[in-house]
């Protein structure tokens, strides 16, 4: 059983090394251990295998978890690594100036509020090294036109800043949802609320992510 399932590995990757050509899937099997702990090539291919059959059959872990595919386009998959979304990892697939397929990995992990972390590779889950996205501080949260007091009280009432991270790879945009009223204390949030974005969005130039206006 092993061996057909490692010559169906073979043959998911075969189309990679001719055509040059990375799909989400490829990207995903072929990931570094260290990005799904736990959960090997044999057992991500069984989690492709049950989302494209229409299963919501999860799949276990080495780590005594589970682990299944949530969302699965030729430029995008997102994975589930904890129940009720509660950890999950995208894998989607971009271009950089050089018209390089790059990979863009977006994780989110609940703690409980939700808490997201993006990180870039080339097509072969090499880091890359260069600056392409700075997380927002808190500052940057604070909306535009605000008044000095109002930005003086969110800096000293809000002690940091925790979002959910979206990659849409047709758009080539990612979008930060603030997490601030799942952890600040009800009547922090309520003094604070106002003076804050909905939302921080960005886009993909080939090169970074360019601060789009924020919301």
């Amino acid at each position: 059983m092993n061996s057909f399932r490692y010559i169906l590995l073979t043959l998911l990757l075969l189309p990679l090394a001719v055509s040059g050509q990375l799909t989400a899937e490829q990207a995903l099997v072929n990931a570094p251990s260290t990005l799904f702990p736990g959960i090997t090539r044999l057992t991500r291919m069984d989690m492709l295998d049950y989302f494209k059959s229409g299963s919501e059959r999860t799949s276990a872990t080495r780590l005594s978890g589970t682990a299944r595919v949530l969302e699965l386009t030729p430029e995008n998959v997102v994975v589930e690594t904890a129940a009720n979304r509660m950890v999950t990892t995208q894998v989607a697939l971009a271009l950089n100036s050089k018209k390089d397929t790059i990979i863009v990995c977006v994780s989110n992990i609940a703690t409980p509020a939700m808490d997201g972390a993006l990180k870039l590779y080339d097509s072969s889950w090499q880091p890359l090294k260069e600056t392409y996205f700075a997380a927002p501080a808190l500052k940057d949260w604070i909306k535009k036109g605000v008044p000095k007091s109002d930005a003086r009280e969110v800096m000293s009432l809000v002690p940091f800043a925790m979002a959910e991270y979206t990659y849409d790879p047709t758009s080539a945009t990612l979008r930060l949802t603030p997490t601030f009223a799942d952890y600040l204390p009800e009547d922090v949030w309520n003094k604070v609320k106002d003076s804050l974005s909905s939302a921080l969005v960005y886009k993909w130039n080939g090169r970074k992510f360019v601060p789009q206006r924020a919301n």
